[in-house]
């Protein structure tokens, strides 16, 4: 019988899943490329919000795993991408942008591998929204006041028969 490795008897193989942090060498750089975590999530909002929704729209149309619509919602995004990138990897967004091209590319990929978790939740819980909302139908408008059924100008009058 097969020995287990040591990672999964002492539970590193959780931590990995959990905090998929990936140790590289980028223009001769040590650099940690991490997932983001929620809190970093929720202050990272306003540059996130745009590009699950561009990869909502894609998951939509069938086009979430071409090559060139990812490539299309990076460019798209690119001021944003840089800062994500940056703080993903704990460096400075003048440093990723100083990269070369191979350098920078590889720093991307390597970002969209350990950040595809993350997106794919946001975009699944946006996805889920959208299901509900058309399950929903259109919302009905407030109901507006009764008319008035007294003629203008008629004022008061007593009929008398």
């Amino acid at each position: 019988m097969a020995k287990q490795p040591a990672a999964s008897q002492d539970g590193e193989d959780d931590l990995a899943i959990l905090f998929p942090d990936r140790h590289v060498t980028i223009a001769g750089k040590a650099v940690v490329m991490r997932e983001f975590r929620w809190a970093e999530g929720l202050r990272l909002q306003a540059l996130i919000a745009p590009i699950v929704q561009h990869l909502a729209h894609l998951a939509e149309q069938g086009e979430l795993m071409q090559a060139a619509a990812l490539d299309a919602l990076f460019a798209d995004h690119a001021d944003d991408l840089l800062l994500l990138i940056a703080t993903a990897c704990d460096q400075p967004v003048e440093w990723v942008t100083a990269l070369s091209d191979r350098d920078g590319s590889n720093l991307r990929l390597l970002w969209w591998t350990v950040n595809v978790p993350f997106f794919a939740t946001r975009v699944r819980e946006r996805l889920q929204a959208n299901h509900l909302h058309q399950l929903a139908g259109p919302m009905s408008s407030p109901s507006s006041s009764t008319p008035d059924t007294t003629p203008s100008g008629s004022g008061s009058t007593r009929v008398v028969n």
